[in-house]
């Protein structure tokens, strides 16, 4: 899994292991569509999730609606500091975020308004391909399925 500094990263690698191999390929290049094919998969989930455990999951801390995140990103463009932004997430909102959470939040729309952040992991994925593809030798194909009207 490979060696951290973080010493709660280290030690959860042990709890859960999964190994998945894949290709990436240009399908067509004229309209940037590239192919991801798993070739192998390997996967493992065995500990149990606590209600702490759950709770304490960046997804689940961070959740926020829209308004307060734009209220959020008004405050951090008017110059407030990150701990003004972690009372007004945690008082306006039913999530329990850490400074890191905001942190990140932070860095986030820094990056957006730099034109250089991902709004979603989509778009990162489709940065990634795009990178990947330019290597020589390099390709694959994307799969995808349609699950309760989600792809």
């Amino acid at each position: 899994m490979g060696n951290t500094n973080h010493k709660r990263a280290a030690s959860d690698l042990g709890k859960s292991r999964g190994a998945v191999n894949a290709c990436v390929k240009v399908v067509d290049s004229a309209s940037n569509t590239f192919a991801v094919k798993m070739t192998k998969w390997n996967l493992q989930h065995n500990h149990s999730l606590t209600e702490y455990g759950f709770r304490q999951h960046p997804s689940n801390r961070m959740e926020i609606d829209e308004r307060t995140i734009q209220t959020g990103d008004q405050l951090h463009q008017a110059g407030a500091k990150k701990s003004s932004n972690l009372k007004f997430v945690a008082d306006n909102s039913e999530s329990n975020p850490t400074p890191q959470d905001v942190h990140n939040l932070v860095r986030k729309l820094k990056l957006r308004d730099a034109g250089q952040g991902s709004s979603n992991s989509g778009k990162r994925f489709k940065r990634w391909m795009m990178e990947f593809v330019e290597q020589p030798r390099n390709g694959g194909r994307i799969f995808t399925d349609e699950v309760n009207d989600k792809v």
